[in-house]
């Protein structure tokens, strides 16, 4: 698709990769897999052909070319990196950069050991060291060259410090360090990582190994592990990461205070020490003007890595708080620094474990409502937060369990609540659900979250009602909620519920909408 003086160029680059495709194809037919050094001739003569090649394209870049020329230049970047692991295979060479720690924290030195083992049939040469992120230091306790006769193992080990100001390992799109951290993907300036699962680990091994017959010596770049040995699952690698000296988490996640009613919540702290030497200082929060919290100072001391401690504080807002949204965060501050960070380990046996940072941040929502004297009865689902929503707006609730459920004693509720996809998952309620719904016809109030299609068929409802394949779904926050029966009493009473109490309604506004149902039922939105 190249016109012009590329075009004419790039055909020189065409004959090569064709040269390159040829051998490419007697390397497959004369492959012995008993002796794979035999193909290292061939396959040196294939680099060539691929150097060549690169090098051509190189200068019809400087001639122009656009995408069609940067398609062709990421295709044989990849090519080339399947080609020098296929040297290194057929030459039985394995490399390898080892950490003494999994995680490590700013101001931290650790060991780092890169190593090469020569199964071959021929000595082999490398240079090595570590790759390391701006600001980090290596002292080697070795040389940089590593030399193995075939049957033998090299390695050379240097002690690597953490700069005092390292960033901890974290996804690149998903940095909570922002004036106002939101659980959403932010596509970072750097374009070298853009696209990727996840951005390369910080510390890495560089190698450039001269084989004999090869020609070009080749470069090979690896992450950086730990290995561990579980008795269970045997070995493990894990990529090295930074964590802080500290993490802290705050609970719980979102504190409901009713203005007119105010009432002081809990805010509790959970702090873990990763630093290997201990780390001491004092936690306190940052509440908005006016609040208060006690105890206002707690120091903290940890005298060992893996150490924790959970405080307690009291938060209380004024008596004559306003409606809206607040925020109350912790830090743990040092001498040296401040923390407000905690993570999570998200970590299965097909992928590298990863740590995903939250702040310690408890989100408080002041909240103009009035609660009804009524007696709550919750059904489980999969997984919600109704108990806490329940408990913080001051309702008197109780779990109906399989045994509560069986025995079909609901006169003493005013409403019961299911789960979200309680139908799905509870197999008690979906026994029992007749049991309920005579309760409803006999006057009861039964509120009922989204279920999915298998609740269809699981006595969801008294009616036939069907959802359509895809389901309907509102996902934009902006989306307007048009309230059909201004006058119902869901919306009026105890509180009236107008066009302003949707907004920040975020994630899903709502989804698996029943499609068909019979005209004894009333739509409200």
């Amino acid at each position: 698709t190249l016109e012009g003086g590329p075009g004419r160029a790039i055909k020189a680059t065409v004959a090569t990769l064709r040269e390159y495709e040829t051998i490419v194809a007697e390397a497959r037919s004369t492959f012995n897999p008993l002796a794979p050094w035999q193909l290292l001739p061939t396959l040196a003569r294939a680099q060539a052909r691929l150097d060549r090649a690169a090098a051509e394209l190189q200068a019809v870049g400087s001639a122009g070319g656009g995408a069609a020329l940067q398609d062709v230049q990421f295709h044989l970047q990849a090519e080339v990196a399947d080609l020098r692991a296929v040297i290194l295979s057929a030459a039985n060479v394995h490399l390898d950069v080892i950490s003494d720690e999994a995680t490590v924290v700013p101001g931290q030195t650790f060991r780092l050991e890169v190593s090469l083992w020569n199964g071959g049939i021929a000595p082999v040469r490398a240079d090595a060291g570590p790759l390391l992120p701006p600001g980090w230091t290596a002292v080697p306790l070795d040389g940089r060259t590593l030399t193995a006769q075939p049957g033998r193992r090299s390695a050379a080990a240097w002690d690597v410090t953490v700069p005092t100001g390292a960033d901890p390992s974290m996804p690149y799109y998903l940095d909570p360090r922002g004036p106002d951290p939101v659980d959403m993907y932010a596509w970072p300036d750097d374009t070298s990582v853009r696209g990727l699962p996840f951005a390369p680990p910080p510390v890495r091994g560089s190698f450039l190994v001269s084989l004999e017959g090869v020609g070009a010596p080749i470069p090979a770049e690896l992450d950086a592990a730990h290995i561990a040995v579980d008795a269970r699952d045997g070995q493990s690698r894990e990529p090295v990461k930074v964590v802080p000296a500290v993490s802290l988490s705050a609970g719980p996640g979102l504190a409901v205070v009713r203005s007119g009613a105010v009432e002081p919540f809990e805010v509790a702290v959970r702090l873990r020490s990763q630093a290997p030497g201990g780390v001491r200082g004092t936690v306190t929060l940052d509440v908005p003007e006016r609040w208060s919290a006690a105890p206002g100072r707690v120091p903290v001391s940890f005298d060992d890595q893996g150490a924790e401690e959970s405080l307690t504080f009291r938060v209380r807002p004024p008596d004559d708080v306003r409606a809206g949204a607040y925020r109350v965060r912790a830090h743990l501050r040092t001498e040296a620094d401040t923390f407000d960070l905690g993570y999570d380990v998200i970590d299965y046996p097909h992928i590298d474990p990863h740590h995903l940072f939250d702040p310690a941040v408890v989100r408080a929502r002041v909240m103009d409502v009035r609660v009804a004297d009524v007696r709550v009865g919750y059904v489980p689902g999969a997984g919600d937060g109704v108990p806490e929503a329940l408990d913080q707006l001051g309702l008197t609730w109780e779990t109906l369990d399989a045994g509560a459920l069986a025995a079909g004693s609901f006169d003493r509720f005013d409403v019961i609540v299911t789960g979200i996809r309680a139908y799905e998952v509870n197999d008690a309620l979906v026994a029992n659900n007749q049991q309920l719904l005579g309760w409803v016809r006999d006057g009861g109030t039964l509120l009922v979250q989204y279920n999915k299609y298998p609740a269809l068929d699981r006595d969801y409802t008294p009616w036939p009602v069907t959802i359509d394949r895809p389901h309907g779904r509102v996902t934009d926050e902006t989306a307007p909620v048009r309230i059909l029966e201004l006058g119902h009493p869901v919306f009026n009473t105890p509180n009236e519920i107008r066009g302003s109490d949707w907004l920040h309604w975020v994630q899903e506004r709502g989804l698996y909408f029943w499609e068909t149902w019979p005209e004894t039922l009333t739509p409200l939105l």
